[in-house]
């Protein structure tokens, strides 16, 4: 299930755009118009500290399907 859809335009080339991980949210990215550069970091949260594991880029476009990627679920 999923709660919020943003749409997004940028005014000028070349701008940078950031979104945060929530404890359980997953986000859709689907491009309407023009390239964009969608970076996913996965990480590992250890006690003392935050480690980021591997960094992944997908170049998409108008033509791209939709780009899924999970949420951070943490389980105790």
């Amino acid at each position: 299930m999923f709660r919020r859809l943003y749409i997004v335009s940028n005014p000028v080339d070349r701008t940078v755009r950031a979104w945060h991980g929530h404890k359980i949210e997953s986000k859709l990215v689907k491009v309407l118009k023009g390239k964009f550069l969608v970076c996913t970091v996965k990480i590992d949260i250890g006690i003392i500290q935050i480690k980021m594991l591997s960094i992944d880029e997908i170049e998409m476009d108008q033509d791209s399907g939709i780009f899924y990627t999970p949420g951070l679920q943490m389980v105790q």
